[in-house]
């Protein structure tokens, strides 16, 4: 089955002058309850069900813009990505976004569109994977490496991210440009994009999300930020695109290998084994820890350390 790059877009530009709040939302509500016919053959092929949204949107929110922001990426310490690996892998690729046949409809991607998922929480990462107690794990710490990337946060909740990203993302700075009700309207425009992308709805999330990360004008150096539901909104979830990673501006700081011995709210608990660090030809060179290390655990998943 094939899956495109690019979702059809209209040519035609959004122009939050020509809207009205009920068009908007009315165009929202349209898109959020579509659904489909499973007894349709149709329905199976995603490539099938992404023309049909992508209809939809076309018709619903046409030309909808996407504001990324070119931001100090450097403010985002440490991203935590956690992969099921049932044996000690050799490889930094290993640890990343997962090949194209494992890559299946997510919230921020198409089947056969691979995205980097990270967190910026360790046991935000843990109930993200969806892992069972004994399932043995690949915990890899990475960093942004490039100055800056494109970003996209999804801050209508009470999302966490740098203050300064916050200002630039604040759409009244766009007075002199658009009218007060323009304005009004590409805001609750970005409330509504928030809404879509933490649906309930995959195939609606994955095609805004999917959309934005390979809008044309940001040349694939996309990042989304959004809060992680399986965490209360508490933390930040980070969906990149590949090409990001592939380029080395989002690179591996460490690795960790171990099993997971508990899974119960907030008594998250992992027995880490061996350690890895990375080499210059993106291997990872790992060491047993010694009973100590393995006691006391990582500084990472001991706060009191």
């Amino acid at each position: 089955m094939e899956y495109l790059n690019q979702v059809d877009q209209p040519e035609i530009c959004f122009n939050p002058e020509e809207w009205t709040l009920e068009k908007l939302y009315d165009g929202f509500y349209h898109i959020l309850n579509c659904d489909y016919d499973l007894e349709d053959p149709h329905s199976r092929d995603i490539s099938y069900l992404l023309r049909e949204i992508s209809k939809i949107f076309n018709v619903k929110l046409p030309g909808i813009p996407h504001n990324g922001i070119l931001a100090n990426s450097q403010s985002f310490t440490r991203l935590y990505r956690i992969v099921k690996w049932n044996s000690l892998p050799s490889l930094v690729e290993n640890g990343w976004y997962p090949p194209i046949s494992y890559s299946k409809l997510n919230r921020c991607n198409f089947n056969g569109c691979p995205v980097f998922y990270a967190s910026d929480d360790i046991s935000t990462a843990l109930r993200e994977t969806q892992l069972r107690v004994n399932d043995k794990i690949l915990l890899g710490i990475w960093h942004f490496h490039h100055k800056e990337v494109y970003v996209f946060p999804f801050i209508s909740t009470h999302i966490n991210i740098p203050p300064e990203i916050k200002t630039k993302y604040d759409l009244s700075n766009l007075k002199g440009r658009y009218s007060e009700c323009g304005i009004k309207i590409l805001m609750h425009l970005e409330k509504i994009k928030t809404q879509l992308l933490l649906s309930t709805n995959m195939l609606t999330s994955s095609y805004i999300s999917h959309s934005i990360l390979n809008d044309i004008q940001y040349k694939n150096q996309s990042c989304l930020i959004y809060p992680s539901h399986t965490n209360f909104q508490k933390n930040n979830n980070f969906a990149i695109h590949q090409d990001v990673v592939d380029q080395g501006k989002v690179l591996p700081m460490k690795f960790y290998f171990g099993v997971v011995k508990d899974l119960n709210f907030q008594k998250e608990k992992i027995i880490i084994e061996m350690a890895g660090e990375v080499s210059e030809d993106k291997k990872i060179n790992w060491r047993k820890l010694t009973e100590d290390e393995i006691k006391n655990g990582p500084e990472f998943l001991n706060p009191s350390s």
